[in-house]
């Protein structure tokens, strides 16, 4: 039998009293906040960092590399090569059109957050260059000494900047690899082919680099429900939090 809202907590059994008072899930408008901020703390704790849409168009991005990855590895290297049936090829292009469709669906979902990404991935002040030149600290788990940073810190910043040019490289390449075969001069063919496949392993690096991050800092939440650990938030991003705190969408601490 359940227990109805509103329980005198006397009446409630002794392991129930026991625990913390629960509190409401935080979400819409906020009463104290300026008339209609959106409050962005979605549970205890835990601060709104992406939207649905940004979450679905992070998984067609990592579906389509994977689906590209794999292929690849069939069609492209001498070892695999005997293995590559017509099927791979398929996937491989189905694989390329899913990735051009990423930032498509990424920039009508959102234009103004699409456009601020492009923009802050190469912006960089002088804080974000002291940033960098301390990133070992970053590789290790040590972000305590770290100049602050907004929504997006340098790391990740460089991150994008590199993913947005490789990507370039290896969707340009590819489309001349797919239909430039009988149009393409042969040594552009094989320029081509040598910047798909260098691009490719680039992006591969960085991929691995994004899930170690990713797993060292527990920053899967916020790909996964879309939120992340407030404790997180203020490591990685202090001024962004300081940002909406001011904004009246998060509670200052």
């Amino acid at each position: 039998m359940g227990l109805r809202i509103g329980t005198p907590r006397s009446t409630l059994p002794k392991w129930r009293r026991s625990l913390p008072k629960r509190r409401p899930h935080l979400r819409g408008r906020n009463p104290r906040s300026p008339k209609g901020a959106q409050i962005m703390i979605t549970r205890e704790g835990e601060i709104l960092r992406y939207k649905r849409f940004q979450i679905i168009g992070h998984w067609i991005n990592v579906v389509s590399f994977l689906l590209l990855l794999g292929t690849g590895f069939l069609i492209y290297f001498a070892p695999f090569s005997p293995h590559a049936s017509h099927f791979s090829r398929t996937l491989h292009r189905a694989g390329a059109v899913l990735l051009l469709f990423g930032p498509i669906f990424y920039y009508f979902g959102d234009r103004r957050d699409f456009l601020h990404l492009l923009k802050a991935s190469f912006t960089y002040n002088k804080d974000d260059l002291i940033w960098l030149a301390k990133m070992p600290l970053y590789f290790f788990g040590k972000a305590d000494n770290l100049p602050p940073q907004g929504d997006i810190n340098a790391g990740q910043r460089v991150h994008h900047a590199l993913t947005i040019i490789f990507y370039n490289f290896v969707a340009w390449s590819g489309l001349v690899l797919w239909f430039g075969g009988t149009t393409v001069p042969q040594d552009w063919f094989l320029i081509s082919l040598m910047v798909h496949d260098v691009s490719m392993t680039v992006l591969t690096v960085l991929m691995v680099g994004h899930m170690y991050f990713s797993f060292v800092y527990g920053a899967m939440s916020g790909m996964i429900r879309g939120r992340i650990s407030r404790t997180y938030a203020q490591i990685e991003h202090p001024l962004w939090v300081q940002e909406l705190e001011k904004a009246g969408k998060v509670e200052a601490k």
